[in-house]
């Protein structure tokens, strides 16, 4: 009887493991498909108003979580208190809004093989940010990890031939919004368990008092 737990436990666990990896390559290669999609609105078809396209992303992100919740019943619908919309969910929500619209400005000037480079440098910001305002402590073996993604930004910036300063700082400034809706979910999202799409939702379909 010890044997069949063990082995259905294995099984469980290599179930769960092989949704996980479905899960990244599916979100994978949906985020560049959205990022090659936006770039050719832009350049092929002289598209000039990303904030446009951004809004469109996000009714259809609206759209998509009201039926994986209300229709598809794939995610449970998460009550949220109304104090807590514009004290919690609202800060996280706004910095997020500015980071997909910074990327879809970003997309405008610059290619998308070097946006994606200049988002690389995500992590680098989450921990400077973390550090300086929050005062957090960190080992020096991390402070070490940043040095190659640095100097790999800087090198990719002195010889991008596409180099546009306006795509540049609208990127970096994407990276910095994106540190700080992670931070922020981290804190202000304590004691809900939500996901992108939930948050989302709840952002865009807020539930009545």
């Amino acid at each position: 009887r010890g044997s069949r737990i063990g082995m259905e436990s294995a099984a469980g666990g290599g179930l769960g493991s092989m949704r996980a990896v479905l899960a990244i390559l599916q979100w994978w290669g949906f985020n560049v498909t959205v990022i090659i999609i936006n770039k050719w609105i832009f350049q092929k078809l002289d598209f000039k108003f990303p904030l446009t396209v951004s809004c469109v992303h996000f009714i259809c992100s609206s759209i998509g979580a009201y039926i994986a919740i209300h229709v598809l019943k794939a995610k449970p619908l998460i009550q949220v208190e109304p104090e807590d919309r514009w004290k919690r969910i609202f800060p996280m929500s706004f910095v997020f809004c500015m980071n997909i619209v910074l990327g879809n400005v970003s997309l405008r000037y610059i290619p998308v093989s070097f946006m994606q480079t200049i988002k690389s440098f995500t992590p680098a910001t989450t921990v400077i940010l973390q550090w300086l305002v929050w005062s957090k402590h960190f080992e020096w073996r991390i402070w070490a990890s940043l040095v190659p993604i640095v100097g790999g930004i800087l090198l990719t910036s002195m010889t991008e031939l596409s180099f546009n300063i306006f795509g540049f700082c609208a990127a970096m400034i994407g990276c910095l919004a994106t540190s700080t809706k992670t931070i922020l979910a981290e804190s202000l999202l304590h004691g809900y368990k939500f996901d992108r799409a939930l948050t989302q939702c709840t952002t865009w379909h807020p539930l009545p008092p």
